[in-house]
């Protein structure tokens, strides 16, 4: 169930970072704050994995 919800989430990732792509028009300052959030979240759920998962 878990890595159901992890791929899900990945998938939107991949997703928001594809069209972070069609966003250059932005300015670069907000491009950077959308890929550290992904990035961040991307390290939430492989801590989160480690954690639980891996004891």
């Amino acid at each position: 169930m878990f890595f159901f919800i992890k791929n899900q989430i990945l998938g939107v990732l991949s997703l928001t970072q594809s069209t972070s792509t069609s966003f250059k028009l932005l300015n670069n300052t907000q491009n950077q704050t959308f890929f550290m959030q992904s990035f961040f979240v991307e390290n939430f759920i492989l801590e989160f994995q480690n954690h639980f998962l891996f004891k």
